[in-house]
């Protein structure tokens, strides 16, 4: 589902995240959908019913995220689980980047056009 909350949460990482990947785009993704929410590794942890130290191995691209790991995150955040992998598959394509902030500017423009009629 497509809520205000995830809409907001990809405009902010297509528009200001630069983060240079080492370990892989997953890790990354994750970590940028915590600190979005304001959230400390030990406070999702408690969300996700795992370990703070598991959350940042997998931060840290340590470890890998198991698949129910990945759908807390997808049910805690009401984030579907395809954009996640959407993001982190796309994470370092300036093509994607692109396309996705014209697309963005161009539904907010229509959005305000709409809303001041």
């Amino acid at each position: 589902m497509l809520t205000y909350r995830n809409i907001k949460l990809i405009c902010s990482y297509i528009f200001n995240l630069n983060i240079k990947s080492q370990v892989g785009s997953l890790p990354k993704i994750l970590k940028h959908i915590r600190t979005f929410n304001k959230l400390t590794q030990l406070e999702l942890s408690e969300k996700l019913n795992i370990s703070r130290s598991y959350i940042s191995q997998i931060e840290k691209g340590i470890k890998n995220p198991t698949n129910e790991t990945l759908q807390k995150y997808s049910e805690v955040f009401d984030i579907p689980l395809s954009v996640i992998y959407l993001f982190a598959e796309n994470l370092d394509n300036k093509g994607f980047k692109n396309k996705a902030k014209k697309l963005l500017t161009k539904s907010s423009l229509n959005l305000l056009d709409w809303i001041s009629k």
